[in-house]
């Protein structure tokens, strides 16, 4: 699921770093000035490069300095219908990227890219890792813990399964099974996560994902 945290002046804390790092976002929207432009730069680039930035301003020259600093995005004056296709370009930006994902097994290491997983299963005190080239390996963890690693477009649809949205092919709303590509496993969903399946349903109705 996409994380996305919208800060304001008049709430934002005193330290943004402490702020960012108690759950870090990948999209953050905020009203911006001049002085939190120049606070967010001095992040380190280890955390401030991991967010896609979109400022919120009526102010030329603010927005303009965002830009310089490395925005995503400036909305300039709001605009409902800007955010519609400022939104699609960031879901494009996002599931563009090649994450890098380490994963620690029994007698291994493994370094992945996120987008070569198809699914993860849930299998007593470990979770089946499905990737895109048929290969499958146990870890020892839970499902939550990718649940929160992984974020979008990773998504939760039963209480044994976490899928990458990016390779669903079909949702059957009837017998409640999802057909990712390449895989000729069929993927159950539970009415507990109808939430998310209506979130898939738009990304990919509306995104080229």
């Amino acid at each position: 699921m996409l994380t996305v945290r919208e800060m304001k002046p008049a709430d934002k804390p005193p330290c943004l770093r402490d702020y960012i790092l108690q759950s870090p976002p990948q999209l953050i929207f905020l009203d911006i000035d001049l002085k939190l432009i120049q606070e967010i730069n001095e992040l380190p680039d280890s955390l401030r490069n991991k967010i896609l930035w979109v400022g919120i301003t009526n102010e030329y020259e603010v927005g303009f300095k965002a830009l310089q600093q490395g925005f995503f995005d400036v909305l300039l004056p709001f605009e409902p219908e800007k955010l519609v296709f400022l939104m699609e370009r960031l879901m494009q930006k996002l599931l563009s990227k090649e994450r890098p994902i380490t994963i620690s097994c029994p007698k291994e290491r493994r370094y992945l890219n996120t987008l070569a997983i198809l699914y993860i299963k849930a299998d007593n005190n470990y979770v089946n890792i499905q990737l895109g080239d048929g290969e499958c390996f146990p870890v020892f963890n839970t499902l939550s813990h990718f649940q929160e690693v992984l974020l979008f477009p990773f998504f939760r649809v039963h209480k044994s399964y976490i899928v990458n949205a990016h390779h669903i092919s079909r949702i059957h709303f009837t017998k409640k099974f999802i057909k990712l590509k390449g895989c000729d496993h069929f993927i159950p969903y539970s009415s507990t996560y109808t939430d998310q399946l209506e979130e898939i349903d738009i990304l990919k109705r509306y995104t080229k994902i």
